[in-house]
C-alpha cells in the first residue's frame, strides 16, 4: 500500500488525470447504484413475503369456512332427521298404534344404530343433564351437568357447539363438533357429535377449487394444497399426484420438509422439464389440522425481482457509457497539456495565469514556434472541450433526473400498493364484524372514498321481487347517483366480469350510463358461485385527471384489479350476512303459524319490561287457548289441527296493533304482548279479539268450513312485576276462563269475570 503513492507520483500528468478521473467516477456511480439497488431489493423482498402470506391466509380462511359449514350442516341434518323419526313414533303412540314405552324403545334402537364418522355417536339428555340414551348402557341415568358443554346444551337445547374432548383411553383432547335439537314431549335433547377431524370426506374441493386456482403470483406463481403424506389435493396440473419424495436441484427433499414443518416458508432451487437451469423458488405454507392439509403459495423469486433487474441493467449501461466517454476525453486533455509544460514551463505558468482568452505570440521560430502554435491550439481545444464537457454534464444531469424520476415513480407505486393492501385488510376486518347489510354499506362508502379518491360511484343490489338493481350506497358527487335499472342494461352483468368504459376510445356504453356520456366508468359485478348479487360502479368526474400517476395509466384501468378484489370481499360478506339473517329469522319464528316462537317471546318480554320500568308505563299480556282443540285432532286429524293453528296465527297477525307482538306459546296456546296500555284497553282488546275469532275466523279443510272459539286470560304487567309473573297471572286467568265454560275472557283478578258476547 505504501508504494501506491510513490507509483502515482512517478506517472506523467496525463496518466494521473486518467486514473484519478476514471476511479473517482467509477466509485461515485458504483456507490449510487449500490444504494439504489439495495433500497429497491429490500422493498421488493418485504412485499413478496407479505403478498404470499396474505394469499395463503386468504386460502386458509376459505377452506376453514367450507369445513365449518359442511360439519354443521351434516350434523344438523342427522339431528333433525332423527327428531322427525321420534316425533313420528310419538304420534303413533298418541294414536294408540303402539305404547309410549315401545315408542321410546324403538327410538333408542334407531338412535344407537347410527354412527357418526369413525367414533361419533348419538346420545340424549334431559333438561337436567341426565343421560337418557347412550351407546354405553352403564352411563344411562348419569348426571353430566358438571361438564361445560352439557351446561350449554341445557340452556340452548337447539343449535351447534364445539368443544375439546378426550374419551377414556385417549392421550389428549381433540376438537369435537355437536349439533342438538330438542324433542319436548319426552324432554330429550337429541345430540349428534363426533370429532371434527373425522369429517374430511364431507368436504368437496370443487366448492372452492376454482377460486384457489384463480389466484396467481407474478407470471407463473400459483397456490396449491397437499396433505401430510405429500398427496396433491389441489394443483393447477398435478391434482391427485403424490410428490412426497420430490427433490430439488440440490437433492433436498423439500416436500418432506414442508410436510414435517406444516407451517413456515422455504426457498429451494427448481427446474421445470422444459427449462435450461434451476431458479430460486419461494413457498409459504400453513396447516389445517382438521383435514390434514397444508395450504401453500409459491412463485419464482426472479419474477418478483424483474423490476430490480431492469434497474440494475440501466445503472450498468449508464456506468459503461460514461466510463467509455471519460477515458478518451481525459487521455486527450492530459496528453496535450503535458508536452508544452515539459518544454516551456515558465511560459506556461504565465499563460495559465492569463486564462483561456490569451494566446502565445509566435516569435521564437523553429520548433519553439511549433510549440507556441501547439499551445495556442491547445488552449483553443481546452475551451472547446470545456463547452463539450458542460454540454455532456447537462445531458448527464438530465438523464440522471429522468432515471431518478422513474425510480421514484416505481417506489410511489409500491408504497401505493402497500397502502391499498393495508386498507383492504382494515376494510375486511370491519366487514367481518358487521351484523347487517346496512352496516356493510356504510363501511364500503367510507373506504371507497379512500380507495378511489376524486371519483364518484355507487353500489346497486338486486331487489328481491324482480331483476331490477337499486342503489343502496353512493359516494362522490351527489349528481352521479344512479337510478334503478335492469340487469340487461349493464355489459358487466351480462358478461359476468368487470367491464371498463373509456371515454377517449370508442366502446359499447352500458345503457344505465346514458346520463353520463364521455366519461370513464368501471362496472364490476358482485358474484358468488356464478350468482350475481349486485354491481359496483365507479366513474371519473368530468375534467378530472386521467392519469393515476404511475406510468401514466388511466385512473380506472389502474384501479380495475382493486375494484375486483373489493367486489369479491363484498359479495362474500353480503352472502354471509344474508345467511346469518335467515338463520336468525328461522330461530325466532314458528314454522307452522309464522308467528314468533316462545324463545323470542321470553327475550322480547324481558326487554319490554325493562323499557317499561325505565319509562313508567304498563303492558298487557293475553294468553289465548283454542277451545276443544283436541277434538279437532281426534276427529279430523292433526293436519286439520295444524290448519286451525295456521289460520289463527294469520288472523292474530292481521288483527293486532302494529306495536303489539303475537307469539305461539306452545301447542294450541298463543300469547299477545300489548305495549303501552291500561286495564280497560287490555280488556277491550281481549273481548274484541274473542268475539272476532268466534264470528269471523273460518277454517276450510277438505271442502268443510270450521269455526273455532278461544278462551283468553288477560293480565296487566306493572313496572314492579317480572316477566314470569305476568305470564303466570295470564295463565291463571286463562284457566278460570276455561273452567267457567270457555269462549270468554277472564282477568287476572278473580273479582272480574268477563263474557265475550
Amino acid at each position: 500500500m505504501k508504494k501506491l503513492p510513490l507509483l502515482f507520483k512517478s506517472l506523467s500528468i496525463h496518466y494521473r488525470l486518467l486514473w484519478a478521473y476514471s476511479l473517482t467516477f467509477l466509485f461515485i456511480l458504483g456507490l449510487a447504484g449500490f444504494v439504489i439497488y439495495s433500497v429497491v431489493r429490500t422493498t421488493i423482498e418485504r412485499n413478496i413475503e407479505k403478498e404470499l402470506e396474505n394469499s395463503t391466509r386468504t386460502i386458509l380462511n376459505m377452506v376453514k369456512t367450507a369445513i365449518d359449514a359442511s360439519i354443521r350442516n351434516h350434523l344438523r341434518a342427522i339431528a333433525e332427521n332423527n327428531r322427525d323419526i321420534i316425533n313420528d313414533l310419538y304420534n303413533k303412540a298418541n294414536n294408540q298404534l303402539m305404547s309410549h314405552r315401545d315408542a321410546k324403545n324403538r327410538a333408542k334402537q334407531i338412535l344407537l344404530s347410527q354412527s357418526i364418522g369413525k367414533s361419533g355417536y348419538i346420545y340424549c339428555i334431559d333438561h337436567r343433564g341426565i343421560i337418557k340414551v347412550h351407546p354405553k348402557d352403564e352411563l344411562i341415568g348419569t348426571d353430566l351437568s358438571k361438564n361445560d358443554f352439557i351446561k350449554v346444551q341445557k340452556i340452548k337445547k337447539i343449535g351447534y357447539i364445539e368443544y375439546d374432548w378426550a374419551n377414556p383411553g385417549e392421550e389428549g383432547k381433540r376438537a369435537k363438533a355437536l349439533y342438538m335439537t330438542y324433542f319436548a314431549p319426552w324432554d330429550w335433547i337429541i345430540s349428534v357429535s363426533s370429532y371434527r377431524d373425522e369429517f374430511k370426506e364431507l368436504l368437496s374441493t370443487e366448492d372452492f377449487k376454482q377460486n384457489i386456482l384463480s389466484i396467481t403470483f407474478g407470471k407463473t406463481g400459483y397456490p396449491y394444497i397437499i396433505d401430510s403424506q405429500g398427496l396433491l389435493v389441489i394443483h393447477p396440473k398435478l391434482s391427485g399426484t403424490n410428490i412426497f419424495n420430490s427433490k430439488d436441484e440440490n437433492g433436498r427433499m423439500f416436500i418432506q420438509e414442508i410436510c414435517e414443518r406444516k407451517n413456515g416458508k422455504i426457498i429451494y432451487p427448481w427446474k421445470n422439464p422444459d427449462e435450461i437451469k434451476a431458479r430460486e423458488k419461494l413457498v409459504i405454507f400453513n396447516y389445517i389440522p382438521e383435514l390434514d392439509w397444508i395450504v401453500a403459495s409459491s412463485s419464482y423469486l426472479e419474477e418478483f425481482y424483474h423490476p430490480l433487474t431492469t434497474i440494475a441493467y440501466s445503472i450498468g449501461a449508464t456506468v459503461l457509457i460514461m466510463f467509455t466517454l471519460i477515458i478518451p476525453i481525459t487521455w486527450l486533455v492530459s496528453s496535450r497539456l503535458a508536452k508544452p509544460l515539459q518544454e516551456m514551463i515558465t511560459l506556461f505558468e504565465t499563460g495559465a495565469r492569463s486564462g483561456f482568452t490569451h494566446r502565445l505570440d509566435v516569435k521564437w521560430g523553429g520548433e519553439m514556434d511549433e510549440v507556441a502554435k501547439n499551445y495556442n491550439r491547445f488552449i483553443g481545444t481546452l475551451e472547446t472541450t470545456r463547452q463539450q464537457l458542460q454540454k455532456s454534464h447537462s445531458e448527464l444531469e438530465k438523464r440522471v433526473e429522468e432515471r431518478t424520476e422513474e425510480l421514484s415513480s416505481w417506489i410511489r407505486e409500491l408504497e401505493k400498493r402497500n397502502s391499498e393492501d393495508a386498507l383492504l385488510r382494515e376494510m375486511g376486518e370491519m366487514i367481518q364484524v358487521c351484523n347487517t347489510s346496512e352496516e356493510i354499506y356504510k363501511v364500503l362508502k367510507q373506504y371507497c372514498n379512500l380507495f378511489f379518491p376524486d371519483t364518484s360511484g355507487c353500489l346497486s343490489i338486486y331487489k328481491k321481487s324482480d331483476t331490477t338493481l337499486a342503489p343502496v350506497v353512493s359516494w362522490g358527487d351527489p349528481d352521479d347517483r344512479s337510478t334503478p335499472f335492469l340487469s340487461e342494461e349493464c355489459w358487466a352483468l351480462r358478461k359476468g366480469k368487470s367491464y371498463l368504459v373509456k371515454a377517449e376510445e370508442p366502446s359499447l356504453i352500458c345503457s344505465h350510463l346514458k346520463d353520463a356520456p364521455n366519461r370513464d366508468a368501471l362496472c364490476t359485478p358482485l358474484m358468488v358461485r356464478e350468482e350475481v348479487l349486485g354491481l359496483l360502479l365507479i366513474m371519473v368526474p368530468p375534467n378530472a385527471s386521467l392519469s393515476s400517476g404511475a406510468g401514466s395509466r388511466p385512473i380506472l384501468e389502474s384501479k380495475q384489479s382493486l375494484a375486483i378484489t373489493i367486489s369479491e370481499h363484498l359479495a362474500l360478506a353480503l352472502v354471509n350476512i344474508r345467511l346469518r339473517e335467515n338463520l336468525k329469522r328461522q330461530s325466532i319464528l314458528d314454522p307452522l303459524t309464522g308467528l314468533y316462537n316462545r324463545r323470542f317471546l321470553s327475550d322480547n318480554l324481558k326487554r319490554e319490561i325493562h323499557n317499561m320500568k325505565r319509562h313508567n308505563y304498563s303492558i298487557g299480556v293475553l294468553m289465548i287457548d283454542v277451545d276443544h282443540f283436541k277434538k279437532f285432532n281426534d276427529t279430523y286429524g292433526h293436519e286439520c289441527g295444524d290448519a286451525v293453528l295456521s289460520e289463527l296465527g294469520r288472523f292474530l297477525q292481521d288483527n293486532i296493533r302494529r306495536n303489539d307482538i303475537a307469539c305461539r306459546y306452545g301447542g294450541e296456546e298463543f300469547v299477545l304482548i300489548l305495549s303501552r296500555v291500561q286495564q280497560d284497553q287490555v280488556l277491550a282488546i281481549a273481548q274484541k279479539l274473542c268475539l272476532s275469532i268466534r264470528e269471523n275466523l273460518k277454517v276450510r279443510w277438505q271442502n268443510t268450513t270450521h269455526t273455532i272459539t278461544v278462551s283468553i286470560g288477560a293480565s296487566l304487567c306493572s313496572p314492579d312485576q317480572s316477566a314470569e309473573g305476568s305470564l303466570n297471572n295470564a295463565d291463571h286467568a286463562l284457566y278460570r276462563a276455561k273452567t267457567n265454560g270457555r269462549d270468554q275472557v277472564a282477568w287476572e283478578n278473580e273479582s272480574i269475570e268477563l263474557k265475550a258476547d
